[in-house]
């Protein structure tokens, strides 16, 4: 790391994004990479470094590594799901909030539940965005009940890996935290394309890093830190050739049909801070709206959550800033890591700007402290459950991270011991598990009367109860399906057998050889013509 990259670590650590690349050097080690936003919302690289392989004790290592090196945890987290990284975190990393991209979490959906599912997946998945795009917890609660059971075939997979790490994934939860609009991996796969294009696998160490040096010093002279206000432009222009002097309608985004808890809202606060509640909704869309609280200390709470996820003002406030005039609005509303650079350390632009409200008085700067917003953003409701990573995901990051080693080892070396290791495992887990549930139903089975008719002796002398045994599951199989399969020519016609012994007849007359030049039939030569002269 240099030091232009440690100096924007310790302005923007409060949002970091990190993913692996392959394929970049000759000793297949994954470059792994750091990506922040920095206050003009680019993607900037905040630190890299090679990887060994993917366990537990390589990513806490990195971590660690950067810990030290920066002295600053970052406040947000997004990566993918990989189970070690995500142990990691909460080991290296316990107080910072933890985000799973939802582009790997949506690629992970048909892999693990298409198959068993079958075609009941389509209804599970738009399930599954109606409670992924839940605003508040009531509303995840009632989308989220009895979803295990609607779908029991993917029980294992929505229990253990996405209801149980809803705090990364769900709206409700990823609002309450600076993410700066980030909902993916997709600034690390940007910086991924440019770092291949530069790189080759065949290049060393050296010779990778030699080149992400001079991708950050191309990047610090092309792209400096310093931009001019004229950059930026308007949504939309009035035409020129437009005579009738309308402005071009710009099509609006079509709200989802969402619904907003005013009560887990107003719960955040104290009762006696609030002044006033406004709900503001879109001209001709009465249904679009969102709720504004104000409060006595100058400070605001809107259901959009875009200044705590973004932090930039809403036009919801505005629009309330503009109608009421308890409506405060101060300079300290927008947080500092979205300031030019001469202004993103200094005191002064607090101290120089006054507060302004819709009643044209302005009040001291020292009496409004806008340590609400900051302490909501950092210590949400929710983040102690988030961080509360039990034994049994950290062991899993563990297993997952020494698996892949193994497997790396035995693909390499061609040897069957890991293969032969894995199966007596298995072998004596079952035998295992199937006595624990011999004794189990034996216990249960002893205070009740047994039912010949019902009760049935299984595999291994296990008791399997009749009434309990239900049809397997319809799921779709791998492949084409054959009632979808095109007919060819001979089929089409409708007598299958008739056309095929023709086909069959004309295929024999046209293999049977060459023709005879003395008796000119087929099926032999002159030499061996029986036909006499």
């Amino acid at each position: 790391m240099s030091p232009k990259q440690r100096e924007r670590w310790t302005k923007f650590y409060d949002i970091i994004i990190h993913d692996n690349t392959a394929r970049t050097n000759k000793y297949n080690y994954p470059l792994s990479l750091f990506i922040l936003i920095d206050n003009y919302n680019k993607s900037r690289l905040a630190a890299q470094a090679f990887m060994q392989d993917e366990r537990l004790e390589s990513y806490e290592w990195l971590l660690r590594c950067c810990l030290e090196a920066y002295e600053i945890a970052p406040l947000t987290f997004v990566t993918d799901a990989d189970p070690a990284m995500i142990a990691a975190i909460s080991t290296i990393f316990p107080e910072t909030h933890h985000i799973q991209c939802l582009y790997h979490l949506y690629q992970n959906l048909p892999k693990n539940l298409r198959s068993c599912l079958g075609s009941l997946y389509q209804e599970f998945l738009k399930d599954f965005k109606n409670i992924q795009h839940s605003h508040c917890e009531s509303v995840f609660e009632r989308r989220s009940q009895g979803l295990v059971e609607k779908y029991p075939a993917g029980e294992k997979y929505i229990t253990t890996m996405l209801l149980n790490r809803k705090y990364t994934w769900v709206k409700c939860f990823t609002s309450r935290h600076f993410t700066a609009g980030t909902q993916s991996t997709q600034r690390v796969e940007s910086e991924n394309a440019l770092i291949q294009k530069a790189v080759q696998s065949s290049f060393s160490l050296s010779q990778v890093q030699e080149a992400i040096e001079n991708r950050l010093e191309f990047e610090f002279i092309n792209n400096p830190l310093t931009y001019n206000d004229d950059s930026f432009e308007p949504f939309f222009e009035k035409e020129n050739n437009n005579d009738s002097g309308e402005i071009p309608l710009i099509p609006l985004e079509a709200d989802e049909d969402r619904e907003l808890d005013l009560q887990s809202l107003i719960a955040i606060v104290d009762n006696d801070e609030i002044i006033e509640i406004w709900k503001v909704s879109r001209y001709n869309y009465p249904k679009c709206y969102q709720y504004i609280i104000l409060l006595n200390n100058g400070e605001h709470l809107c259901t959009c959550f875009m200044l705590i996820t973004h932090g930039i003002v809403c036009r919801h406030f505005l629009k309330v800033f503009v109608e009421s005039s308890k409506a405060q609005f101060h300079l300290m509303l927008i947080p500092s890591r979205w300031y030019k650079d001469e202004y993103i350390n200094s005191d002064e632009v607090y101290s120089n700007e006054i507060i302004i409200s819709n009643n044209n008085s302005s009040y001291d700067n020292n009496q409004t402290t806008l340590t609400f917003t900051r302490k909501y953003t950092i210590n949400d409701l929710s983040e102690k459950q988030s961080k509360q990573i039990s034994q049994r995901k950290i062991k899993y990051g563990i297993l997952m991270g020494e698996t892949k080693k193994a497997v790396q080892y035995a693909i390499q070396d061609g040897d069957n011991e890991l293969i032969q290791f894995i199966k007596e495992y298995n072998k004596r887990k079952e035998a295992q598990q199937i006595q624990a549930e011999i004794i189990k139903q034996q216990e249960s089975l002893t205070n009740r009367k047994i039912n010949d008719n019902q009760v049935v002796s299984g595999i291994n002398g296990i008791l399997i109860d009749s009434q309990q045994i239900l049809n397997p599951l319809k799921h779709q199989s791998k492949g084409r399906p054959p009632v979808k399969r095109l007919k060819s020519s001979y089929e089409q016609s409708g007598n299958k057998s008739k056309n095929q012994n023709e086909r069959m007849a004309s295929s024999t007359i046209a293999d049977m050889g060459r023709k005879c030049g003395k008796c000119g039939e087929n099926g032999h030569y002159r030499s061996t013509c029986s036909t006499k002269t």
